[in-house]
C-alpha cells in the first residue's frame, strides 16, 4: 500500500493533467474522423471502466459531451461515500481508498476541476453519470440502453474475465450508434508491463538499471505476485474477440517497443513463443466499428 500511496503524493499543478485532457480530446477528435454525415456537437459516451479517480468521465463532461461511466467499485467523491466503499469494494480497498482520500485525492480533486474549469467556467460535475455495476451484465445495459457515439474504455479489459469479455462486446454492439465506434486500450498480458507488476510499470521499463524482477517475468514464471484478477489475454485474443462483432480499424501499441533494450539474445530465446507483436503490447489502442456485413 505504501508505494502505491507513494506514487499518487505528486506536485499540484493543473497542468498535470493535461495529458488526460489531451486523451479524452483524442478520443473526440478519432469520433469526428469517421464521420460523414454526423456532424453534431454533443455526443453520447459511455466509458466503461471509471476506476477509483473518474477524471476522463468528468473531462468529458466539461468538454460539452453526454457521459455514461460505469465500474464495480465505489469511488470516492467524499466521506460520506466510505460506507458504500466498504460494501461494495471490500475491506483492503476500502483501507487505500480512505487513506489516499485523506491525504492525496481531495487537493487532488480541487486541482483537476480547476484544471477543467479552463475549459468551461460553468462546469458543474454531474456524478449521476457514474453507475457502479457489471458494464457485462444485462441489467446495466437495460437501466443505460445505447444508442452510444462512443464507447471507451482504459485499462480495464485486462480484468475482465473471457468469457465476458465476449458478452461485453457483444453489448457494445448493440448499443453502439450505426456511425459510432469504440476505442479500448487494454494493458496486453504479454507485454513487460502486462503483468502489472509495480517494478516494470511503463515509466520505469526502459530505465538502465535492473529492478527487482526479471523483464517479462510475468510469462517466465518470475513475477511477483500481484493483487488484482488478470485475465492473460494476449493480443491476438482481443483482437479475435473483437473481431466476431467489430470491424478493427486500428490495432496499435501506443508504447511502441517498450523495453526493447532488455530483450536480448538469450531472453529472446526464452521467449521465442512470443513475437514482437505480443512482446510490445503492453497498451494496444484498438478502434472498432460496426461492421458492413451485418
Amino acid at each position: 500500500m505504501f508505494q502505491l500511496l507513494r506514487e499518487s503524493a505528486k506536485s499540484l499543478r493543473p497542468e498535470n493533467f493535461s495529458p488526460l485532457i489531451d486523451e479524452v480530446e483524442g478520443w473526440v477528435e478519432t469520433w469526428r474522423r469517421h464521420q460523414i454525415l454526423n456532424a453534431k456537437k454533443e455526443i453520447s459516451v459511455l466509458e466503461i471502466g471509471f476506476g477509483a479517480k473518474p477524471r476522463r468521465a468528468l473531462a468529458l463532461q466539461a468538454l460539452g459531451h453526454k457521459v455514461t461511466a460505469v465500474d464495480l467499485d465505489w469511488p470516492v467523491r467524499a466521506y460520506r461515500d466510505l460506507p458504500n466503499v466498504l460494501r461494495t469494494n471490500g475491506v483492503e480497498r476500502f483501507a487505500k481508498s480512505l487513506f489516499r482520500h485523506a491525504c492525496f485525492d481531495r487537493d487532488e480533486n480541487k486541482v483537476f476541476l480547476k484544471r477543467l474549469a479552463q475549459i468551461d467556467p460553468s462546469y458543474h460535475v454531474d456524478y449521476g453519470a457514474l453507475y457502479v455495476g457489471d458494464a457485462s451484465s444485462e441489467e446495466f445495459w437495460q437501466d443505460r440502453p445505447g444508442p452510444y457515439d462512443m464507447i471507451v474504455s482504459t485499462d480495464v479489459f485486462e480484468h475482465i474475465p473471457l468469457e465476458n469479455l465476449d458478452k461485453l462486446t457483444r453489448y457494445m454492439k448493440q448499443n453502439l450508434a450505426p456511425t459510432g465506434i469504440a476505442i479500448i486500450t487494454p494493458n496486453v498480458f504479454t507485454g513487460i508491463c502486462g503483468g502489472h507488476d509495480l517494478e516494470w510499470r511503463p515509466d520505469k521499463a526502459n530505465l538502465e538499471f535492473s529492478w527487482n524482477y526479471a523483464p517479462w517475468g510475468h510469462l517466465r514464471g518470475l513475477g511477483a505476485e500481484v493483487n488484482t484478477y488478470l485475465n492473460k489475454a494476449r493480443r491476438r485474443d482481443y483482437v479475435s474477440i473483437f473481431s466476431r462483432y467489430f470491424k478493427i480499424i486500428e490495432d496499435t501499441a501506443v508504447r511502441g517497443r517498450l523495453g526493447e533494450r532488455w530483450l536480448s539474445g538469450d531472453l529472446r530465446l526464452e521467449l521465442a513463443q512470443f513475437d514482437d507483436y505480443e512482446l510490445f503490447s503492453n497498451n494496444v489502442k484498438f478502434v472498432l466499428v460496426s461492421r458492413h456485413d451485418d
